[in-house]
C-alpha cells in the first residue's frame, strides 16, 4: 500500500527539468471482483480471470473476493498466483478465516 502512495505521490508532483509541471502521466488502475476465480458461467477458472486482467494492461489491479490457501478454490493463493501471472507484486489483506484458509482482497502493484 505504501508504494502505491508513493507511485501516485510521484506521478502527481512531477516537473519538467526547466521546472515547469509534467503534462499529467497516464496510471491505468482495474478494480475487479473475482468471486474467488468463478465465471459467470459457473466455472472456476482462475487462468481466465489472470488473462482477462492482462488484456486491461493496468498498471495496478485491485480484486475483491479473493481466497488464500481455501479449499473451494483448490488451496490455491489467488493473489499470489494472479500477481507472478502478471508480472507484479500480490499483497494479500484477509478479512475472515474460511475453508483451511483466508478469503479478503489483494492490490498488485507493479515490481
Amino acid at each position: 500500500m505504501r508504494a502505491l502512495f508513493l507511485l501516485l505521490l510521484l506521478v502527481s508532483c512531477a516537473v519538467a527539468p526547466d521546472g515547469t509541471p509534467s503534462p499529467p502521466a497516464s496510471l491505468r488502475l482495474v478494480s475487479y471482483n473475482i468471486k474467488h476465480g468463478l465465471g459467470m458461467d459457473g466455472v472456476l477458472d482462475l487462468e481466465r480471470v489472470g488473462d482477462f486482467l492482462a488484456a486491461t494492461g493496468a498498471d495496478v489491479v485491485l480484486l475483491q473476493e479473493v481466497d488464500e490457501l481455501a479449499s473451494r478454490s483448490g488451496g490455491v493463493d489467488q493473489a499470489a498466483a494472479l500477481g507472478a501471472r502478471l508480472g507484479m507484486t500480490a499483497h494479500f489483506a484477509p478479512f475472515m478465516d474460511f475453508q483451511g484458509g483466508r478469503y479478503g482482497l489483494a492490490i498488485l502493484p507493479p515490481p
